[in-house]
């Protein structure tokens, strides 16, 4: 969609009753292949740096609910063309003090070979989120202002009102065809994309649960097949040793104790792997707890 369409679009998308927020973005959370590299030299250093970078619209920040740590969001009030915002971890990796106010240099090449800079302001910090997978750590991050990009967007992201879903939807898709009717509408959910990203894990998980409830079921019928047979074979021990006054008890711990000691090992050794994994998980960046 052109920019100035794409501005009509948003404009009207927000006198929508059902709309709480709405902006433009270049990327959404858990697509990886939206993050785009970009270098940076931070004033007065020698060392380039390689980031992951977004461009966002003003707004987009109330739209998906970032959080500012210092300075401030991008806004239709202020020129925002050379302005950027980095998250946390960029911060941690540039060594920046003091970041608001300090200048970074963007470094690229153009088809030539020729090297272009340009020179942004750190205008804001947000705090470090996940924008591509739990799977991984939160790497630097840069959000760039898309009037520096021709005011395009590659999505338009909606907050909806609760309860409010198929409504929104109906009155987005009326406009989108009445704004932009050569191209179909196409939407998607936010937690279903993220959910997608998990879907693999959740399939092992059950096939794991399943293979592993045949693999007991299998063993327990070849222990008893097993134990059937030793018995079969220790029949005149048993009728010798319970003519001689030994109890049930008795003939049941002495057929059972070889048994026994393989189980304890089992248990001990599985305990000691039960532990190492807790351990690992305890140490996780990442863990169900802290999303519950």
């Amino acid at each position: 969609m052109e920019a100035q369409k794409q501005k009509t679009f948003l404009e009207e998308v927000r006198k929508i009753p059902q709309i709480a927020k709405v902006a433009g973005s270049s990327a959404i959370p858990g697509k990886e292949s939206d993050y785009f590299g970009i270098q940076f030299q931070p004033e007065g250093s020698s060392e380039i740096l390689t980031t992951k970078s977004m461009v966002v619209a003003d707004g987009l920040e109330e739209t998906l609910g970032f959080t500012l740590k210092e300075g401030r969001f991008f806004s239709d009030e202020t020129a925002d063309s050379t302005s950027i915002m980095l998250n946390e971890n960029a911060v941690k990796v540039m060594g920046l003090e003091n970041p608001i106010g300090r200048k970074l240099i963007n470094i690229r090449q153009d088809n030539n070979g020729n090297r272009i800079e340009t020179v942004y302001t750190i205008t804001g910090i947000v705090n470090d989120f996940n924008f591509i997978s739990l799977k991984e750590e939160i790497t630097p991050l840069v959000l760039l202002s898309n009037e520096g990009f021709g005011n395009g967007s590659t999505y338009v992201m909606a907050r909806v009102k609760g309860g409010q879903i198929p409504e929104a939807i109906q009155s987005i898709e009326k406009l989108w065809k009445e704004i932009n009717p050569e191209q179909s509408f196409k939407f998607s959910f936010l937690d279903d994309n993220i959910n997608a990203q998990y879907e693999a894990e959740q399939k092992s998980g059950r096939l794991f649960a399943v293979f592993s409830g045949l693999a007991i079921f299998v063993s327990c019928i070849g222990l008893f097949a097993l134990s059937a047979y030793i018995t079969s074979l220790r029949t005149k021990e048993i009728g010798v040793r319970k003519v001689l006054g030994s109890s049930v008890t008795g003939v049941v711990i002495l057929l059972s104790k070889d048994f026994t000691k393989n189980d304890f090992a089992c248990l001990r050794y599985g305990s000691a792997y039960s532990l190492v994994c807790h351990g690992d998980l305890v140490a996780s960046e990442f863990r169900v707890s802290d999303y519950n």
